[in-house]
C-alpha cells in the first residue's frame, strides 16, 4: 500500500460525501474496497481508499451503477471521469478568454494580483482538504468583488487551474471533487439570491443526455439572473422529453443548453433535433459550449442562437428586455 495514513469511517464519509451506511453496503455487497481493520475490528481507510470512494461517488451521481464499476481499479475509474474533467477545462478556458462581464452595480474591480491571491489561497485549501475553509474564502470573495466579477475573475479561472493541475498529476480527483462541491454551491446560492429581486421573463437551463458538466450552465444562468431574468435550473444529463415538458409547463421564454462535451456527436445532434421538433418557435433556444459547434454545422433554425461566451448572452438578453 502506497499510503500509510489511516482514517476512520467517519473521516472517509466526510471526505467522500457518502454516508457510512452506503460505504458499508458497497463494501459488503459489491466488494468495492477492502479497508484495513484495527485491533478492535474498526474499519481503517487509507488515502487511496478515500480516493476510491470519491471516484465511486462522482460516477454514481452521473448515472453509473456501483455494481458495474466496483471491480475497476482507481486508474480505470479516473479514466472514466477524465473526459468530464477535460470538458470542464475546455469550457473554462473559453469563458476565461472571451467573457467580459460588465455589471457596475454588482462589482468591485480588484487588481489581477488580488484575484490571483484568491485563487492561490483556494488552491492551498483544496490541497489541504479544507472544504470549510474554501467555502468561507470564496463566500467572502463574492461579498468583496461582487457576484458577476466573482464568476469571471475567480470561479472560472480557479476551475481552469484545477483542471490543469490535475492533468499534470499535481492534484488528485478528490481535490477536484472538493472544489466542485464548493463552487457549485456558491454559484447556486448566487443565482437564488437574484431571484427575489427580478421579474423578467423566465430562462431555463439544462444539459442534454450524455452532458454532465454544469459549471458553464450555472454561470450562464447567473448572467441571465443578473440581467433581471427569472431563472430555473433543470439539471444535467436530461433527455429531450424532460426539457420539453419543463419548458411547456413553466412557459419559459428562453432555453439555455450547455454542451461542453464533444463526444457522442450523432446522439447529441439527434437529441437536439427532437427537442426542436417539440418546442414552440416562439421560445428562444441558446446553445453554448464547445459541443455546440457540432450542432451549429447541422442545424439552421430561426429560434436558435449559438454562443461561446457570456458577453454574447448578456447582449441577447438585454436586447430582448428592451423589446419588452
Amino acid at each position: 500500500m502506497n499510503n500509510t495514513r489511516l482514517h476512520s469511517i467517519g473521516i472517509a464519509s466526510q471526505r467522500s460525501g457518502l454516508s457510512q451506511h452506503v460505504i458499508r453496503v458497497w463494501e459488503k455487497r459489491y466488494g468495492a474496497l477492502s479497508p484495513m481493520r484495527s485491533e478492535t475490528k474498526r474499519r481503517l481507510y487509507s488515502d487511496d481508499d478515500i480516493l476510491r470512494l470519491v471516484l465511486f461517488s462522482r460516477l454514481t451521481k452521473v448515472g453509473h451503477k456501483i455494481g458495474n464499476i466496483a471491480a475497476l481499479s482507481n486508474n480505470e475509474l479516473e479514466e472514466m471521469i477524465k473526459e468530464d474533467i477535460q470538458a470542464s477545462l475546455t469550457l473554462s478556458e473559453i469563458n476565461s478568454e472571451n467573457q467580459k462581464i460588465e455589471t457596475p452595480n454588482d462589482s468591485n474591480e480588484l487588481s489581477e494580483d488580488e484575484y490571483s491571491t484568491y485563487i492561490n489561497q483556494s488552491l492551498k485549501l483544496i490541497e489541504n482538504y479544507d472544504q470549510d475553509g474554501l467555502e468561507k474564502l470564496l463566500s467572502n470573495a463574492v461579498v468583496h468583488v461582487g457576484r458577476s466579477v466573482f464568476c469571471e475573475k475567480i470561479a472560472v479561472p480557479l476551475m481552469a487551474e484545477i483542471g490543469k493541475l490535475w492533468s499534470m498529476g499535481e492534484l488528485r480527483i478528490v481535490h477536484e471533487h472538493i472544489a466542485s462541491l464548493v463552487v457549485r454551491s456558491i454559484l447556486e446560492s448566487m443565482r437564488e439570491a437574484y431571484q427575489s429581486s427580478v421579474d423578467g421573463p423566465l430562462v431555463v437551463g439544462a444539459t442534454m443526455t450524455g452532458q454532465f458538466h454544469e459549471f458553464g450552465l450555472l454561470t450562464a444562468l447567473n448572467a441571465a439572473a443578473s440581467e433581471g431574468f427569472k431563472t430555473l435550473y433543470f439539471g444535467v444529463n436530461l433527455p429531450y422529453e424532460e426539457i420539453v415538458m419543463g419548458v411547456q409547463k413553466t412557459q419559459a421564454k428562453f432555453v439555455i443548453l450547455s454542451m461542453p462535451n464533444l463526444s457522442n456527436d450523432f446522439k447529441l445532434l439527434t437529441e437536439v433535433k427532437m427537442l426542436l421538433r417539440h418546442i414552440s418557435e416562439e421560445v428562444q433556444i441558446i446553445i453554448g459550449g464547445p459541443g455546440s459547434m457540432t450542432c451549429k454545422e447541422h442545424l439552421e433554425k430561426s429560434n436558435i442562437i449559438f454562443l461561446n461566451d457570456l458577453n454574447g448572452l448578456r447582449e441577447i438578453l438585454r436586447a430582448s428586455m428592451k423589446k419588452n
